[in-house]
């Protein structure tokens, strides 16, 4: 067999306390849509072939995401790609979502650690991994 088997991650699960506020966010802060919505959980999707489906699923026994590490400054679970890291950083700032300084190399590559409305840290970088 030359093909791989695993390609791709296709779903993360993220574990939510208020389900609509968390939809709300992850569609018009994140550009996902709604592939699927129960009253329980909702399938999310950036329609992109090999991006993985982000799955919303409400939680009776909540706690944040997150890790501790001394050597990486945001402990983020999962970090997503823009193109443009300084536009996307003032938006999220500006919509009053809490987000940490901009880490930028002398290249210009970097990123910003933000929090959804779960408090989960998150991650925003412009470091591509498509050649």
């Amino acid at each position: 067999m030359d093909e791989k088997l695993i390609v791709n991650v296709g779903t993360i699960e993220i574990p939510v306390e208020q389900l609509d506020e968390s939809i709300q966010f992850y569609t018009e802060m994140l550009g996902l849509t709604t592939l699927q919505k129960g009253e329980e959980s909702c399938m999310l999707t950036f329609n992109q072939h090999g991006a993985p489906n982000l799955f919303l699923v409400k939680s009776e026994q909540f706690q944040p995401l997150h890790f501790e590490s001394s050597h990486i400054k945001n402990n983020s679970i999962i970090d997503f790609y823009t193109t443009d890291l300084d536009t996307c950083h003032r938006v999220f700032s500006d919509a009053g979502i809490e987000v940490t300084s901009l880490n930028k190399t002398d290249s210009g590559l970097g990123g910003f650690g933000f929090k959804d409305p779960n408090g989960h840290w998150l991650g925003m970088h412009n470091v591509s991994n498509q050649s």
